[in-house]
């Protein structure tokens, strides 16, 4: 069976409920064939995917609902959805805009009114009816993911091992490569399922007009608790019906392997699919300020054009797994570092943005006196492993974020700033990946050691991903149900 389309979801669940259906499907598509919105019939005939159209139909109009109903309410008086087909339903134009009347005021989509011709011939080489885009310049974000696993490859093998064990394995310089298996950690991991969760919450927002992130992030981490060895039936949480997680990422088979992952996370994970309780701020799941919220919200950066919207999506995004201010308000400040990087900024103009939501935060007093110490010791140059482990052991989210800060403002060559990172006695998969998530972002893929780039494992994944972000946030941003099971938007 296949699955629903976006409209096809909201018009079973406001079923004969005109004023649910036009708050809430402003941004559905329909399907309008050939030349039907010139013909003077009273009733303008839509379908809900390619596959209802009339037999023959060679070509078609896809239209936003909001443009149907900004310039057609005067000339057409009803609006009939897939006649003697599923999912049919018929409405007067008039009542249909007034319902969507408040969410077009707020959103302004009824004054951007957008249609794309089709045809059945309009395809890409695997059969699938996706647009060609403009090429976008994404040297940051690429370099932002692909550092940030580089950095956790770095030190996958050595987490919490004495510098004394480092240097037994690896020479008196300590980790200088990568290691010939250069395999990734939770870190990472839990970095592309978050990616994943940005990518279907602009789905969402784009088809239904509804903003809702956090929630899309709590599904996609219960996903990756399936990838760590348990069910799916009690990772899935009892709210998802699923029979089976959906979506394309999870279709990768390396990522079924136990590398690592933080008992915090697990525990919290565990605990909401046991409860459907989701943590927040004000409801914390635990008192953890571990730096497993820190490490993984470096896609959140895209979620938002404001900064300030950034630290609170990366703090509530946080706080599903670790309670304590200093776990959640590093993971902001962070994911508003990459925000602003990946943006151009300097890394000190992009601290000074972040501390400016920081300091508004109860309980930021330990995060930033972490950025005070990075900032002081990264003043005196020559970087050592002494003054990397005297901003602490990187377990904790301001610690880590204070490992990282540091790292990138000491030296102005990421290769370097990754391997500063890394080289210390603590948490430093996660140091090093949270660095290479700066270091990229601020100098791109280009200046990163082009072999390390071709050889850390899930770079075809990422660049795959930084690609359908692109298309998704294109202009032509794809509507077939090829990407809509490719990212499901829940």
């Amino acid at each position: 069976m296949n699955p629903l389309t976006p409209v096809e979801q909201l018009l079973h669940e406001y079923e004969d409920d005109v004023h649910g259906f036009g708050q809430h499907g402003a941004h559905g598509e329909l399907l309008i064939p050939g030349e039907v919105l010139m013909t003077e019939a009273d009733v303008l005939l839509a379908y809900t995917e390619e596959s209802r159209l009339p037999a023959g139909v060679e070509q078609w109009i896809r239209v936003p609902l909001h443009t149907v109903l900004s310039r057609l309410v005067a000339t057409k008086p009803r609006l009939h959805v897939n006649p003697g087909l599923p999912y049919e339903a018929e409405f007067d134009f008039a009542e249909l805009a007034e319902a969507a009347a408040e969410h077009m005021r707020t959103c302004g989509c009824g004054e951007r009114p957008t249609a794309t011709r089709e045809t059945s011939r309009w395809v890409d080489a695997e059969g699938r009816r996706f647009f060609v885009v403009p090429h976008k310049d994404s040297a940051r974000l690429r370099g932002c993911l692909i550092g940030g696993a580089i950095g956790d490859a770095l030190g996958a093998n050595t987490e919490n091992l004495p510098m004394e064990v480092v240097y037994e394995r690896h020479g008196p310089a300590g980790i200088t490569d990568l290691p010939e298996k250069p395999d990734i950690t939770d870190d990472t991991q839990m970095t592309l399922f978050t990616f994943e969760a940005v990518i279907r919450a602009h789905v969402r927002e784009r088809i239904s007009g509804e903003r809702e992130i956090t929630g899309i992030t709590q599904n996609a981490y219960q996903r990756w608790l399936h990838t760590q060895k348990t069910p799916w039936d009690k990772a899935r949480g009892v709210h998802s019906t699923l029979d089976e997680p959906d979506g394309w990422l999870i279709t990768h088979g390396d990522l079924f392997r136990m590398r690592a992952p933080g008992l915090t996370c697990t525990s919290a994970l565990q605990e909401y699919a046991r409860t459907g309780e989701q943590a927040t701020i004000t409801k914390p799941v635990n008192d953890s300020k571990g730096c497993g919220g820190a490490m993984r919200v470096a896609p959140v950066a895209l979620a938002d054009d404001d900064p300030a919207v950034v630290f609170a999506l990366a703090a509530a995004n946080a706080a599903l797994t670790h309670g304590h201010p200093s776990g959640y308000l590093s993971a902001a400040v962070f994911a508003v570092l990459v925000h602003q990087l990946l943006r151009g900024k300097d890394l000190l103009d992009a601290l000074d943005v972040a501390l400016d939501s920081l300091v508004r935060r109860e309980g930021h007093e330990e995060v930033v006196a972490a950025i005070e110490h990075a900032l002081e010791l990264a003043a005196l140059g020559e970087p050592s492993v002494a003054r990397v482990e005297e901003l602490g052991r990187g377990g904790v989210g301001d610690t880590a974020l204070a490992i990282a800060l540091y790292s990138v403002l000491v030296t102005d060559d990421p290769n370097e700033a990754l391997l500063i990172s890394v080289n210390h006695g603590g948490d430093n998969d996660s140091t090093a990946s949270m660095a290479g998530n700066l270091a990229g972002a601020l100098h791109g893929v280009g200046k990163i050691r082009p072999d390390w780039v071709e050889r850390v494992q899930f770079r075809p994944v990422i660049d795959q991903m930084v690609a359908d972000w692109e298309i998704e946030t294109s202009q032509a941003a794809p509507v077939g149900r090829e990407w809509f099971v490719r990212y499901p938007p829940i």
